[in-house]
């Protein structure tokens, strides 16, 4: 069973931990891929979010404190009964701490020796096999794997560079492809490479225009996001390529599956391929344009859509459940009387 992925989750004090549980449960569904679903926000009725309408605290776990074991930066959390293991991008270290908040293990290896890494892109846990994945894409240029108690046991390397990684299925990964890199001819410029479990290529997918290369939109965490839940796996591309799409990911393809706002985001497509990447101004008129809302991230569970945007300067959580006329929204920041603020990435 693939872990529930939780990106940020938001820290109230130092080391302190709130765990969220969904109180509806995903059902199993079936895998085909189904036509893109479309939320068109400013035809939608909207109202403020209630975080315990849709969140109940599960469990509030303390993290246990040693000079191993701070964190600088939670970037990404994979929970499961056993084991919480945190990825913190600003300390460029991966941490492993029991269910109780127990330290476990802490890998920092830095170097360009076996087992080692330069800059840690993403992280991706097995609990299954007791084992974590680290992904050092455009630097090392290679894929670690490590036992939960920090042993290493072995190191593959990748022939092109990669921002974020997922295992899809067993005996497949899905990289993401940053544009703002100058790739090979074979990768062909696509945002997407899938490889075997020692990562040989064995297609890639969503190509973007050539004359993108050298310049990447990146939103306001980061510019691509992968989700996992319930066997699912969905990809959240940056600009140009999609513009607020979501897409569905299996072993052998790559297709659209939500669309937000899909009138701006024509309207908004037409305006790239007329302006192209000529300076950093293009990219700023879109910021400050109306027709931009820039999708982050995402994450399904059932009908329940939950997704953020962000638009000019204004950052929003949105849940939607699935054939309703409404959505749900709150500010990043928000405070109310039991929560701190609001800072939740799936």
């Amino acid at each position: 069973m693939k872990p529930n992925h939780l990106k940020v989750v938001g820290l109230y004090v130092f080391s302190s931990l709130l765990v969220f549980k969904f109180l509806i449960l995903a059902s199993c569904e079936d895998t085909k891929i189904e036509s893109p679903y479309s939320i068109d926000l400013k035809r939608l009725a909207v109202k403020e979010l209630v975080i315990d309408s849709i969140f109940a605290v599960d469990q509030i776990i303390q993290l246990e404190t040693t000079e191993e074991s701070l964190i600088k930066y939670i970037s990404k959390i994979f929970l499961s009964e056993d084991y919480i293991v945190i990825l913190d991008v600003h300390g460029n270290s991966a941490l492993v701490f029991n269910s109780n908040g127990s330290f476990v293990s802490r890998i920092a290896r830095h170097g360009r020796g076996p087992g080692e890494y330069i800059r840690l892109s993403d992280v991706y846990v097995d609990f299954e096999g007791n084992t974590i994945y680290l992904l050092d894409g455009c630097n090392s240029k290679k894929v670690l794997k490590y036992s939960l108690n920090g042993r290493f046991l072995k190191e593959n390397s990748i022939d092109f560079c990669a921002s974020a990684f997922t295992r899809v299925e067993e005996n497949c990964f899905v990289f993401s492809l940053p544009a703002a890199n100058h790739f090979n001819d074979t990768i062909e410029y696509s945002a997407i490479v899938a490889t075997d479990s020692v990562y040989q290529r064995k297609w890639s997918g969503m190509p973007f225009d050539k004359k993108w290369s050298g310049h990447t939109y990146l939103s306001a965490i980061t510019n691509t996001i992968f989700s996992n839940f319930n066997n699912e796996t969905f990809f959240v591309p940056s600009l140009p390529r999609s513009v607020n799409k979501v897409y569905k990911i299996t072993s052998s393809s790559v297709e659209p599956f939500l669309e937000v706002n899909p009138d701006n985001n024509r309207k908004l497509s037409e305006l790239l391929k007329k302006l192209g990447p000529k300076n950093n101004e293009t990219f700023n008129q879109i910021q400050q344009s109306d027709l931009y809302y820039n999708l982050n991230t995402f994450h399904k569970t059932g009908d329940l859509f939950f997704f953020s945007i962000v638009k000019g300067h204004e950052r929003v959580f949105i849940a939607h459940k699935k054939g309703t006329n409404d959505y749900l929204f709150q500010k990043y920041g928000t405070r109310d009387d039991h929560h701190g603020p609001l800072s939740l990435y799936f």
